[in-house]
């Protein structure tokens, strides 16, 4: 299982319907070959839910962070060092080329983590390569506050998408079913606790749940406490109010 945000020990996955459709996306990239873009507010858990939908992948993958303004090279330049391992300073067009039977050589998954930093010469350069008859690689796009805003200019390859998921906050019917699953100190919580929690700090977000749990285990730990209570929630919610 991939790690947790902050390693929290003993939480769960919570199996959410982004999470499986995210999970669907990425088998469906790998096994067809397809284009797919997981997008959503950062803090959602987009990423994690790729990291465990690549648990049981057999193809290769190659992961690339795309940095803020990234010069036009930058997409086939990454490419080419993760795949070969050297550096280049050939120019864009020459780097693709170089690239085509590279990439025509097996089955990959390609995964570009903070899309919404890339470039429309970036998208042009992927569609090119992936619409190559010879090139054999699945493309994810994994993309954080603005990327589906980025994706939608982007006709000709939107055009190409087979899945799109968009990640939200979880909703309080979420809340009230999944969190006490999540870990042991929500275990027979009442629900008043955790819709105070979700409305105070976490707001439905699962990276704000894993901070909150960090910080409430650590307080029945030292209270001698198997779960929350009115107190911990209290004293933990003040602890966070500066992130809220």
């Amino acid at each position: 299982m991939t790690g947790h945000f902050l390693n929290v020990p003993e939480a769960k996955v919570l199996i959410t319907r982004n999470f499986l459709l995210a999970r669907e996306a990425v088998l469906d990239s790998v096994t067809h070959r397809s284009i797919v873009a997981i997008h959503g507010l950062a803090g959602l858990g987009k990423t994690f839910a790729i990291a465990e939908a690549l648990a049981g992948v057999s193809v290769p993958v190659v992961k690339v962070v795309v940095l803020r303004r990234p010069t036009e090279r930058f997409v086939v330049a990454a490419l080419w060092e993760a795949l070969t391992g050297r550096e280049t300073r050939a120019s864009r067009s020459q780097i693709a080329l170089r690239l085509l039977p590279i990439l025509a050589e097996e089955p990959r998954l390609l995964i570009f983590e903070e899309a919404q930093n890339l470039a429309p010469t970036s998208f042009d350069d992927l569609r090119l390569l992936h619409d190559d008859d010879r090139t054999q690689f699945g493309l994810v796009f994994d993309g954080g506050n603005g990327a589906w805003e980025v994706i939608d200019r982007e006709p000709m390859l939107k055009s190409r998408l087979a899945r799109a998921v968009r990640f939200a906050p979880l909703s309080q019917e979420d809340i009230l079913k999944l969190i006490p699953t999540y870990h042991p100190i929500y275990e027979g919580v009442k629900p008043e606790l955790l819709t105070a929690i979700d409305n105070e700090v976490t707001r439905g977000y699962m990276r704000s749940w894993a901070v909150f749990t960090h910080n409430a285990l650590q307080l029945c730990e030292r209270a001698g406490k198997p779960r929350i209570d009115d107190a911990v929630v209290r004293h933990t919610i003040l602890q966070l109010a500066d992130l809220a």
